[in-house]
């Protein structure tokens, strides 16, 4: 199921630690899924894909999670 939610700086943490280690722990109930970059804010910036650690707070961060450069 997709569930889209408002987040703030910080919040990432708690999503970032709820993902799976491996497929095993996934269908083990162990973790979610990783999450996708999604949507044209995502597409503006050239990401697709899975989300890498720590590419949700390089954004929420105000950062490109691609190059680190500051976003305006």
């Amino acid at each position: 199921m997709l569930t889209v939610a408002k987040l703030t700086l910080g919040q990432e943490a708690y999503y970032e630690q709820q993902v799976a280690a491996g497929v095993d722990d996934y269908y083990a109930g162990r973790g979610e899924s990783p999450g996708l970059w999604a949507g044209r804010g995502a597409e503006g910036l050239g990401l697709a894909g899975v989300v890498e650690d720590g590419g949700l707070g390089t954004l929420l961060r105000g950062a490109d999670p691609a190059s680190g450069s500051r976003l305006r």
